[in-house]
């Protein structure tokens, strides 16, 4: 079905507005304009829609349902290759491990009013991270569907190597979204203490090769580094190197840059 701001009841004009006091129209800002936006009652409302979106035009910090303003923001460009960084969910540990990680480092926590904040988030970060997956459905010709995506977040105290299968396996997560759905984007707001976190963006099913941006919100700065595999002398890989690495190689006059290699 589809609906017209000029049409059924509430619509511009509709005489069920007569029963609407005068300011209430004001506090909604009711006009009777064809600008596309209209108004319907509860009844239709129920009948006509099966699922409601929220959105905000900038991150919700403290979870009042108005958007913030933006201290700080980082944003990393990923791709889940098949075969080597699309390691699918926490169901298969090993697989999950290949997943990219990325180090976030908080330095500090926000401000805390003692009249307004909550005694618990004293000493915390409120960090909003969302997770983008391209917009693969506007390609022409193409009819596919978006992947069920998700993020985890795990605190390390090790800013040089990648998180192994033990340590997923011995600990817990402090933070994640709450299922993996195939939406574009998924978010979540978290508390954070000052620390090294490791946030690893996934798919639900391993091997779904797609493009992704990764974005952090923050009232105060913080660092996000993305993390890259090197291959040394062609035949020796460490894996416990950070973005900061790849800058040495490329420019440190010292080293035979033809025999460094990015891999990831």
């Amino acid at each position: 079905m589809t609906l017209r701001s000029s049409e059924g009841q509430l619509a511009g004009g509709d005489r069920n507005w007569k029963w609407v006091d005068e300011e209430t129209k004001k506090k909604i800002q009711q006009e009777s304009k064809d600008d596309g936006e209209f108004w319907i009652s509860f009844k239709d409302f129920y009948h006509q829609f099966g699922e409601v979106t929220i959105c905000l035009l900038g991150p919700d910090f403290d979870g009042d349902g108005v958007s913030d303003k933006i201290g700080h923001m980082e944003m990393m460009r990923g791709e889940w290759i098949l075969g080597h960084s699309a390691g699918g969910s926490r169901n298969n540990l090993p697989q999950f491990a290949t997943n990219d990680q990325y180090l976030l480092s908080i330095t500090e926590p926000d401000d805390f009013n003692h009249e307004t904040d909550d005694a618990e988030s004293e000493g915390k970060s409120n960090i909003v991270i969302a997770l983008m997956q391209e917009h693969r459905r506007s390609k022409p010709n193409v009819k596919v569907k978006s992947f069920q995506i998700g993020f985890f977040i795990y605190k390390t105290e090790d800013t040089r190597h990648k998180l192994s299968v033990k340590h997923f396996r011995y600990h817990p997560d402090v933070g994640k979204t709450n299922c993996y759905v195939n939406f574009r984007e998924v978010s979540g707001r978290f508390e954070l203490e000052p620390g090294h976190y490791v946030i690893i963006p996934t798919t639900f099913l391993k091997d779904c090769p797609a493009h992704y941006m990764l974005r952090v919100f923050g009232e105060k700065k913080f660092s996000l580094k993305g993390y890259w595999c090197v291959i040394i002398h062609g035949d020796e890989l460490f894996e416990d190197f950070w973005a900061d690495v790849f800058w040495w190689c490329k420019w440190n006059g010292n080293t035979n840059r033809r025999r460094w290699h990015i891999v990831a």
